[in-house]
């Protein structure tokens, strides 16, 4: 009985302290995003959402999922820092010279990218970022989990 209880007890305290927040709370950012609306220059860009679009944020690592042909997918990996309504998004230590930025949504190949946070509540995210050529590009998520 009391080696059961123990057993209990010990389950229960490593269920209950285990960790799904790497390096502390990010809050609303943590999860997967979904791309549903993007725009350049106030043009709807159909074609880069209905490929499909996956925005991952744990601790300060983004990880974006491109949806290929055939269920396949491409990842890329970069960091993130958020300060008031502004993001930078770092690809520039992307060192795989095979796994350029996505083209399709536009985002910059081995670069920092600042962003404007133009709206941000648990479900919802809508960013803005002007490329070195001066488009306006907004990104639009809606939260999956």
């Amino acid at each position: 009985m009391k080696k059961s209880l123990l057993l209990i007890i010990t389950i229960l305290t490593l269920s209950l302290t285990g960790c799904t927040h790497n390096n502390g709370d990010i809050g609303t950012l943590f999860g997967e995003w979904t791309m549903t609306d993007m725009t350049v220059d106030g043009t709807p860009d159909t074609a880069a959402v209905k490929k499909g679009a996956v925005w991952a944020f744990q601790s300060n690592i983004i990880g974006i999922k491109i949806l290929n042909e055939h269920n396949e997918f491409t990842l890329y990996w970069g960091t993130w820092e958020k300060d008031g309504d502004v993001m930078i998004i770092d690809y520039s230590h992307n060192t795989n010279p095979n796994n350029p930025s996505e083209p399709e949504i536009l985002l910059m190949d081995h670069a920092k990218m600042r962003m404007d946070i133009l709206k941000e509540t648990k479900k919802d995210l809508v960013l803005r970022y002007v490329n070195p050529s001066g488009q306006r590009i907004e990104y639009t998520l809606r939260k999956q989990w």
